[in-house]
């Protein structure tokens, strides 16, 4: 009887496309989900922190980006495969991460924020007045 499935969606950015077609056919997996399976039961059998990319997936987009074409750029360079496993990887996301916060936000992000900032502490003025006092209202010649 055959294992049962689920179904697991996600979206890939469109740069390593290239990149990820090649690595399928290097290591010959009959299709991609056939790839994702296989890199999904090797996380699951070494249990290894994610140290690097774990966090990279918290970092704001335009950081994620940056590695990304980073990696891209890099990906065929022999010198850097001298590096692997991790070294170069950590080194880069280290650098790029650093110096994306040293830029700061762009101002749409920083706009973002702030109006999110705003719409916060709105609902927590709002949540911490006392209630107005009303009048009751009690019964005709009743004070």
């Amino acid at each position: 009887m055959p294992l049962k499935t689920f179904r697991l969606t996600g979206h890939l950015p469109g740069e390593i496309q290239e990149l990820v077609s090649r690595r399928i056919k290097d290591l010959r997996y009959p299709t991609d989900s056939a790839y994702v399976n296989g890199l999904v039961l090797f996380d699951l059998f070494c249990k290894r922190d994610h140290r690097l990319t774990a966090p990279l997936m918290r970092e704001p987009q335009r950081v994620r980006d940056k590695v990304i074409e980073q990696l891209v750029q890099d990906f065929d360079k022999p010198d850097i495969d001298l590096k692997r496993p991790g070294g170069w990887f950590e080194e880069r996301i280290q650098e790029l991460v650093e110096e994306e916060k040293r830029k700061g936000p762009p101002p749409e992000e920083k706009k973002r924020a702030a109006t999110a900032a705003a719409a916060k502490k709105a609902a927590a003025s709002k949540k911490a007045s006392p209630p107005k006092n009303r009048k009751k209202a009690s019964a005709p010649g009743v004070e």
